[in-house]
């Protein structure tokens, strides 16, 4: 699973789950179920979070080990 701390730091920097949920133009429940680590974030929103904080927050870092496993072979 992704780093939950590094995580909390980027719900924090929007001030909440649901405001994330709307910079990344999902629903709050995927947010929570990404916070909750019942589901791993994709790569394209963990690419987006990385452009709309322009790089504060490394999309590597909010990915799972086996995507980051899968991405250094590639």
């Amino acid at each position: 699973m992704m780093d939950l701390l590094y995580f909390k730091k980027v719900i924090d920097h929007f001030g909440s789950q649901s405001e994330l949920a709307i910079r990344l133009g999902v629903k709050y429940q995927l947010v929570s179920m990404w916070a909750n680590e019942r589901v791993n974030m994709p790569i394209k929103y963990a690419l987006k979070i990385h452009y709309i904080t322009k790089g504060k927050f490394k999309f590597f870092k909010l990915l799972d080990e086996e995507t980051k496993s899968y991405l250094m072979k590639k």
